[in-house]
């Protein structure tokens, strides 16, 4: 009851300020704005849940881009998931990329992270991977790229660019790749833009993959093995293992852990045909 209450008030709300809505839309709608107003919280909740209902992911999918357009700069002046997150928890995965792939000199000399963020991860890999000679960090944010390239301006190995990764690797991609994401950047992609992607980079030649991304609780790949939608941010939980693997992407490592009320999803795929 509660519920509908919620969205009879949402939809009423969104019918008579049809400009606010659209100002919020353009805005991005993936996290809930401490600085929403009461009428903000309902409309923003009633536009995901009309986007799901007409299972128009596209629609969604471009909501998750103009918040990390417009607003990614925010979250990340806040956000410690490097200190909180990435070193408990994600630096196992890179310890068995160096391992089983730098034992003698490595053939990978660019590593791309995408969704870079506030640059620490990137920063991080170019102390521990000193065999690779450039680090790219591609985000959505201009001005946080803006921030990276001052910050980090003493590390010649660093270079930040403010770009659609989709649209980035038509252009940039090539063998001898390897290409990050750390704790969700595929989790705003549609199935459909995942596939795509993947597909494409495989096609490039030689490529490894580390992908630490969360999925939902429950998500039960062998009764579901699709994408579903999830959480508050209404973001994306896709069967990353299935996704690589049809694509012709070995696995070499692929585990899970509870994180944050999520289940986060590590796996290293690649593609060692050249």
């Amino acid at each position: 009851m509660k519920d509908r209450i919620k969205s009879v008030v949402g939809n009423l709300l969104v019918t008579f300020f049809p400009k606010k809505a659209a100002r919020l839309e353009s805005n991005g709608l993936t996290m809930v704005d401490l600085n929403y107003t009461f009428i903000e919280r309902q409309m923003r909740h009633v536009i995901l849940k009309n986007i799901e209902t007409k299972n128009n992911l596209d629609h969604l999918s471009k909501i998750h881009n103009n918040f990390w357009v417009n607003q990614g700069i925010d979250v990340f002046s806040w956000n410690n998931s490097f200190n909180d997150n990435f070193l408990p928890n994600c630096t196992f995965i890179f310890e068995i990329l160096k391992k089983n792939f730098f034992k003698d000199e490595s053939q990978f000399k660019t590593l791309v992270e995408i969704g870079v963020g506030n640059g620490d991860v990137l920063h991080y890999l170019s102390l521990n991977f000193p065999e690779i000679d450039n680090f790219i960090g591609i985000d959505l944010s201009s001005e946080q790229i803006k921030i990276n390239q001052d910050k980090y301006k003493e590390n010649s190995k660093l270079e930040f660019v403010s770009a659609d990764v989709l649209e980035w690797i038509k252009k940039e991609g090539r063998q001898d790749m390897i290409f990050v994401t750390s704790n969700g950047v595929f989790e705003y992609f549609t199935e459909q833009q995942l596939r795509e992607f993947i597909e494409y980079v495989h096609g490039l030649g030689r490529v490894l993959f580390v992908t630490i991304e969360p999925n939902a609780i429950g998500h039960d790949f062998e009764l579901n093995p699709n994408s579903i939608i999830y959480g508050i941010e209404r973001s994306f939980s896709h069967n990353y293992n299935k996704i690589f693997q049809d694509y012709g992407f070995t696995i070499f490592h692929q585990s899970k852990k509870r994180v944050y009320g999520f289940e986060m999803s590590y796996i290293l795929a690649g593609n060692l045909k050249y």
